[in-house]
């Protein structure tokens, strides 16, 4: 018997968000061992990961949830597959900040507007439960179709950091960006709770998220 359908907490109008299950491991471990979502990734490292560090790292996210971080599976909200992951990390309630990253790891999925979505349910988050004054984000300098992403979810360019990026043998600056609550609060789109069950996309086949069976 199928569950109910209901509507996410976190979502936007194409994809919703959700916590780690084990049953995207396999997914989450081709993501990290894919060169192009990994060439843009804010990581510390860019290697493949093992089974026991995929595992490791999973069972790790339960206790870092709401506390230094919040990590989510990015969903497509037409069939429920997983596509990516998004975070907000180095939360700092004293002062009201959090440093957002994502990446969509399904390449069907990039460049058609699903990591701009993400990104304005998880700032929708940020500000609208965690009550945060600043969400800020760096990127590669020579990568301008996501600081133009960013843009359309609000962000505006602080400045450069040089050298603040080593990939591929080669030190590269970064462009730092931010959103502040005031300016979150007049962009006009619709936020995460203005979205109903009736705004999500028909499936076109079985997913494996909330639409269990």
């Amino acid at each position: 018997m199928a569950e109910p359908e209901i509507n996410p907490i976190i979502r936007g109008a194409k994809v919703y968000l959700r916590p780690f299950e084990n049953s995207d491991k396999e997914a989450y471990k081709r993501w990290r061992a894919d060169a192009d979502p990994m060439a843009t990734a804010e990581f510390g490292f860019r290697a493949p990961l093992s089974d026991t560090e995929v595992d490791n790292y999973f069972a790790d996210r339960p206790g870092q949830q709401g506390k230094s971080t919040y990590q989510f599976i990015i969903c497509n909200l037409e069939d429920d597959k997983p596509i990516g992951n998004i975070m907000l990390f180095d939360l700092d309630t004293r002062v009201g900040g959090a440093e957002l990253g994502i990446f969509i790891g399904e390449a069907d999925y990039r460049g058609k507007g699903f990591g701009t979505d993400a990104c304005n349910a998880i700032v929708d988050f940020a500000f609208g439960e965690l009550r945060m004054e600043r969400v800020y984000l760096s990127t590669r300098v020579d990568n301008p179709a996501a600081q133009a992403a960013y843009a359309k979810c609000g962000f505006s360019v602080d400045g450069v950091s040089r050298h603040a990026v080593y990939a591929r043998g080669a030190f590269i600056d970064a462009t730092k960006m931010s959103i502040l609550l005031g300016e979150w609060q007049k962009l006009k789109r619709k936020k995460s709770w203005d979205y109903s069950k009736a705004d999500r996309p028909k499936p076109k086949s079985k997913g494996t998220g909330f639409r269990k069976e």
